[in-house]
């Protein structure tokens, strides 16, 4: 998954170790945001004299800081380890956070792939209806309603020998040129080949 802020960030960790995770600026973005909403949340006991925090009108300030604190400890993080022999992910809140891996004999490859998300389903099962004029004569292209949400998006995946996909990443399809960056670089790292599902779409 990708960071809530910006995406996240690959660096070496010395010469056995490559780290995607999130970047300091999102820890910093959600801590400066967390203090903001602890204030708006305390303005009415500290300024106005309210005797608790209890009040209905905090309830908002109140959501806001749990989604804020929450940001703050939100962890997602792919370490590819050649001293260990691991590729490990660590996934959720810092003490909560979920880890898996797998060896990283097992990486087969790594990949970028491409995809549409948000865009309606067709074949639903009943004929398709072709929007026209009055008299029988089709709408041109340009008149004819457009899907109501499509984003195309990237993912960066590693595929272990099983063919399971892990997905390291995923953003908007502007950001290929990064990912194809970035999964050259983990490849050439771990040693495996790369391959580009997004090259002629």
């Amino acid at each position: 998954m990708s960071s809530l802020i910006g995406g996240l960030s690959l660096s070496q960790r010395g010469p056995e170790r490559l780290v995607l995770a999130l970047p300091a600026f999102h820890r910093a973005a959600f801590g400066l945001l967390a203090a903001l909403s602890v204030f708006i949340l305390c303005f009415g006991v500290l300024f106005e004299g309210e005797p608790t925090l209890l009040v209905s009108r905090n309830t908002v300030p109140g959501l806001l800081v749990v989604a804020m604190v929450f940001g703050l400890v939100y962890e997602d993080r792919w370490t590819f380890d050649r001293k260990a022999g691991r590729v490990e992910n660590r996934f959720g809140t810092l003490f909560l956070a979920r880890r898996t891996g797998f060896p990283i004999a097992d990486l087969e490859r790594i990949g970028l792939e491409r995809f549409t998300r948000g865009s309606l389903a067709e074949g639903t099962g009943g004929p398709a209806v072709t929007p026209a004029l009055p008299g029988g004569a089709s709408l041109p292209d340009s008149l004819r309603p457009r899907r109501r949400w499509a984003q195309r998006i990237v993912r960066l995946v590693a595929v272990d020998r099983t063919g399971e996909v892990h997905v390291l990443d995923s953003a908007g399809a502007h950001r290929s040129a990064e990912f194809r960056s970035r999964g050259l670089r983990i490849a050439e790292f771990c040693g495996v080949r790369f391959e580009d599902a997004t090259v002629g779409l």
